[in-house]
């Protein structure tokens, strides 16, 4: 027999890039970014080095020393000395220094070590009756690297997430704990009360920069996954495991609102082909079904309260959040404002910082007062406008215009309550800080309260006015009523038209105005590039994205969008499919945001969304005492059942209606205030777990067994005695 030789088309040599491939920085470890301006001189030494080869000489003609490069030089070396990885890259147009920076495991386990169970923690590997893991379904705990072998590795392939390892990164680079051996890039005592030594860099225009690099593989897995799978369920847990649990609480909020929509919405649509068929045969709107759906529409509210709150509990015990003890920091604002002391805490006998009494007191009072007078100014524009809406009416003559007029005074009334949101932010947010708050949680809670209390003013009134007031006063003289005094179809078109062009306003400032900067930024690098050169690296076109400005803006907007349905949702039977349309797309546009639009936020550790569970509560009393206020002041179809109604016995059923409302919500709520009773054994059943674990491998026996070191990782492993 022959042998046959196999024709190799590239020749017996393997080609140099088989032989040698080119290096590639491990996936597993996350990269946190430090960005340097570079000067005049840097750029001439980099030249020079790209001619000649070799670095510029001082004794070169021309060659001056360039202080942004002597700026950055001693930081790398910082960053270098304390086992830090550190490589360099300059940006396309040389403007720009961007250093990146991870850490090995090896590190990563002594300083998430040093962090404790606060600031980091993982889960514990579970598995069934076949030995098989279980993915996701182990406690948690704080890292200990004894227990290394225990712990379950999260879904980017290594033990701690990259967003754990920008928090471990971050630990070390603002030197929190001096056990963790940071680089120390600035002594603590240099920096301004309150600033980290990373804010001070900053501060001292010695960094021009900084945030984490997004994690190439998972966000493409995000990207393809959620952002692109419309039809997909979210994967909250890989949102939690990358963005935090601020972040995933945030996505799930709007999962359950667009669960519990459903059958508001399918009710709706029937109530409003109703409604249809009623005009057409009797010429009003009015028909038997929408007092029962005004009522529906309560209890549906005080079931939605009550059952985020119930999630909240859940995750609190799915995420190991429960007994997590969050301690907050002052805020640098606080601690930098001239009204602020710092005295003895006489109760833990350190010196802390405290705000002026007599000051916080002037300015809660001055807030009240200056928060007081805006709402005045905005009830009175709404008002106006409603009278130059009649006033045109007037001037038009006749009900043949009466379409045009509704659409009018409804664009009119959005206007105002655009117009008076914008200057809210801004009022709002500057008496805020004119308090002087001291944490993040105080301040958040004064913003939000304003925020929510304006909020329903300004949304809210517009509707409220027209519903109940107009066909019963004159303002300047001027009859304000609707037709016949029925003012149903106005106020269907006052939602129709408000709703559509706050969603229309937030789309394009959400979505539209970010897409086409970022595209118009692209387009202008592209016209600049020099063709020869290389593409621009992702670290630097993710320096060019926008900052994560938190959440209160889109939470503000969500809630007061759920106002709209549970106070007005009788009145516009369609309301309800309208908030299920726009919450299903703003899920997929808020993951893009974040995704592809968005520099990488920081985790933050939350137990639940705050205030705002709370405005939400408020806003289901709200809602049974204005649906109440609907069923006896604007709807006439409780005389279907009750034929012959005066209008004190009509006032008499809305007052039934809305206290046994009331009670139902109290039983409903002292019900259903806890956490369901299967998440409450599985939350026990990982306890359990998790302590016989902890007490078998955390807790050694020393006349039994001795712990010593086995691997270069400093890993302790226990093994027995030696006789």
């Amino acid at each position: 027999a022959t042998l046959r030789r196999i024709p190799n088309p590239k020749g017996y040599q393997a080609l140099e890039e088989t032989q040698m491939p080119k290096p590639t920085f491990p996936s597993t470890l996350a990269s946190y970014v430090l960005v340097f301006e570079m000067d005049d001189e840097w750029r001439n030494m980099l030249e020079y080095l790209r001619i000649n080869k070799e670095e510029m000489p001082k004794t070169a003609e021309g060659y001056q020393p360039s202080y942004a490069r002597m700026n950055m030089q001693p930081l790398v070396d910082k960053l270098r000395s304390a086992d830090m990885i550190v490589r360099e890259s300059i940006s396309l147009d040389q403007q720009t220094m961007i250093c990146l920076i991870s850490i090995s495991e090896k590190r990563q386990k002594q300083v998430a070590e040093v962090m404790g169970p606060d600031l980091i923690q993982l889960r514990l590997k579970k598995k069934d009756d076949l030995g098989s893991a279980i993915k996701n379904a182990g406690g948690w705990t704080g890292f200990k690297q004894q227990l290394a072998h225990l712990y379950e590795k999260c879904s980017e392939g290594s033990l701690f997430s990259s967003a754990q390892q920008c928090q471990i990164m971050e630990f070390m680079l603002n030197d929190v704990d001096e056990r963790a051996m940071g680089p120390q890039l600035i002594q603590k005592e240099a920096c301004e009360p309150g600033n980290t030594p990373l804010m001070q860099l900053v501060s001292d225009l010695r960094v021009k920069g900084y945030f984490c690099l997004h994690h190439k593989k998972k966000i493409e897995w995000l990207n393809k996954n959620w952002v692109s799978n419309p039809t997909g369920k979210q994967p909250i847990e890989d949102i939690r495991e990358y963005f935090g649990q601020e972040i995933a609480l945030f996505f799930v909020f709007h999962g359950y609102l667009l669960t519990m929509l459903w059958v508001p919405a399918a009710v709706g649509v029937f109530v409003f082909l109703v409604e249809i068929v009623a005009e057409v045969e009797e010429g009003t709107m009015d028909n038997p079904f929408i007092p029962l759906y005004a009522i529906y529409i309560s209890l549906w509210s005080t079931q939605f309260v009550a059952g985020w709150r119930r999630i909240e509990l859940a995750y609190q015990m799915e995420w190991g959040t429960e007994d997590i003890e969050i301690v907050e920091d002052d805020r640098i604002e606080f601690v930098q404002n001239p009204k602020t002391y710092k005295k003895l805490n006489k109760i833990s006998h350190k010196e802390e910082y405290f705000p002026d009494p007599l000051w916080r007191s002037a300015a809660v009072v001055s807030s009240f007062v200056a928060v007081t007078v805006f709402c005045g100014l905005n009830i009175l524009s709404a008002v106006c406008a409603e009278v130059l809406k009649s006033m045109m009416h007037q001037a038009l003559g006749g009900d043949g215009w009466w379409m045009f007029i509704k659409v009018f005074g409804a664009s009119l009334q959005a206007a105002v309550i655009i117009l008076f949101r914008y200057l809210s932010r801004l009022l709002f947010e500057a008496l805020t800080d004119f308090e002087n708050w001291k944490t993040e949680s105080e301040y958040h809670t004064a913003l939000v309260s304003k925020r929510m209390c304006f909020a329903f003013v300004n949304s809210y009134f517009p509707l409220v006015f027209v519903s109940f007031m107009v066909n019963h006063v004159q303002i300047f003289g001027v009859d304000i009523s609707c037709p016949n005094k029925q003012c149903m179809d106005y106020v269907e078109m006052m939602i129709a038209v408000i709703f559509t062009i706050q969603i229309a306003q937030r789309f394009i400032q959400d979505t539209v105005l970010p897409y086409y900067e970022k595209k118009k930024a692209d387009e202008k690098r592209l016209a600049e590039a020099d063709p020869d050169e290389d593409a621009m690296e992702e670290h630097e076109e993710q320096m060019t994205l926008q900052q994560y400005d938190g959440l209160d803006r889109m939470y503000t907007e969500k809630v007061v969008e759920i106002g709209y349905f549970m106070f007005f949702g009788a009145d516009f039977p369609l309301l309800s499919l309208m908030v299920v349309l726009t919450t299903a797309v703003e899920i997929r546009l808020h993951a893009r945001r974040f995704v592809q639009l968005l520099q990488r936020p920081q985790t933050k550790v939350v137990k639940d969304i705050g205030q705002w569970t709370t405005t939400l509560d408020i806003w289901a009393v709200s809602s049974i005492l204005i649906q109440c206020c609907f069923i006896g002041y604007t709807t006439r179809a409780l005389e279907v059942y009750f034929p012959g109604m005066l209008p004190v016995d009509r006032l008499f059923y809305a007052v039934t209606i809305e206290h046994s409302l009331l009670i139902f919500k109290v039983l409903w709520d002292s019900k259903y205030a806890g956490v369901p009773d299967e998440v409450q054994l599985a939350y026990e059943r990982k306890n359990y777990e998790r302590g016989v674990l902890l007490e078998t491998f955390d807790t050694p026996n020393f006349d039994k067994t001795v712990g010593f070191f086995t691997e270069d990782e400093g890993n302790i492993f226990y093994g027995k005695v030696q006789e």
